[in-house]
């Protein structure tokens, strides 16, 4: 990623909106940790124009450093399926895939 920080920056962005976009089918808005006040960010916008799966989740999520003092975002990559599905599944060019059963 070019700019991790500029990236990670731009996806916790979080801006006011109202109930309309927030009752909107895919896009994802949530409450501010401070109020109940509707926000929504880019993260929540892109999955809004490529749905959601049956849990609710939109297709695209962030992967962040795990052992830095603060976190940035390192990669963008496809929502993981439901952990009972994982097992079925197997990552290859950061996409995943079903296995295919060897007997």
């Amino acid at each position: 990623m070019l700019d991790p920080r500029a990236m990670t920056d731009l996806c916790e962005s979080r801006v006011r909106c109202n109930d309309a976009l927030a009752e909107h089918p895919t896009i994802q808005v949530g409450p501010t940790w401070s109020s109940k006040e509707n926000q929504v960010g880019l993260i929540g916008i892109i999955n809004g124009l490529f749905g959601v799966d049956d849990r609710g989740y939109g297709p695209i999520a962030a992967n962040y450093t795990t052992d830095e003092p603060v976190s940035r975002i390192v990669e963008f990559v496809r929502t993981p399926p439901p952990k009972n599905e994982a097992a079925r599944n197997e990552v290859q060019d950061g996409q995943y895939v079903q296995r295919e059963d060897k007997q």
